[in-house]
């Protein structure tokens, strides 16, 4: 829905850039209207997954093209900071795109609580055999209260949602050899950060 109101903006507002960025950004949205509809039905029940094929892929592609589908709001900026390209993983690439996907619509919607100007860091590193990932934000942070609730099902502080994002998101990143866990950002808000075994062919 932002990305549309971007483009009905753009074209308003400056033609130049609405012919630059339309098909990036339509790109994006029919990729994200694909992963919503195959995710529908899943989130109605956390034992249900979406059965795909693990496949070789860039993680590195991956995270850079979600950063730019999101970073779409005038009051909150998105960076991705990494010195690694073609980052290989051997995974279900549509699963780690809704790891990714959760874990900044989360970030947003917990900035869109705050008083801070928002920004929201996603970085990609390499540390032994695996990539690591972090999703983290200027805002408040999760409580002390909520800490040991974070992955649980059925778990949210929003007013909508089903609370399975996490567990969800967990469950994907660990059937694919990594893990996920939080801490307290340097940012001063929420760090998410997960983990996917370097592709190495044998």
């Amino acid at each position: 829905k932002l990305s549309i109101q971007r483009l009905i903006k753009l074209k308003s507002n400056n033609p130049e850039a609405f012919d630059q960025k339309f098909e990036a950004i339509s790109e994006g949205l029919l990729e994200q209207i694909d992963i919503l509809s195959n995710t529908a039905s899943e989130f109605s029940s956390y034992a249900k997954f979406y059965v795909e094929q693990s496949g070789l892929f860039d993680l590195y592609s991956l995270l850079k093209e979600q950063v730019a589908m999101f970073d779409n709001r005038e009051n909150l900026r998105i960076s991705f900071t990494s010195d690694i390209e073609n980052a290989l993983v051997f995974a279900r690439k549509g699963q780690i795109v809704r790891v990714v996907v959760n874990l900044l619509t989360n970030a947003i919607q917990a900035l869109e609580q705050s008083d801070v100007k928002g920004f929201i860091k996603v970085s990609l590193i390499a540390e032994g055999n695996f990539y690591y990932v972090g999703v983290e934000d200027n805002g408040d942070g999760v409580s002390q209260d909520n800490l040991g609730r974070l992955f649980s099902p059925n778990f949210t502080t929003k007013s909508s949602g089903n609370g399975l994002g996490l567990a969800i998101s967990r469950s994907i990143i660990e059937q694919s050899g990594g893990k996920i866990g939080y801490k307290k950002s340097d940012l001063g808000g929420a760090c998410f950060e997960f983990s996917l075994p370097i592709y190495k062919p044998n």
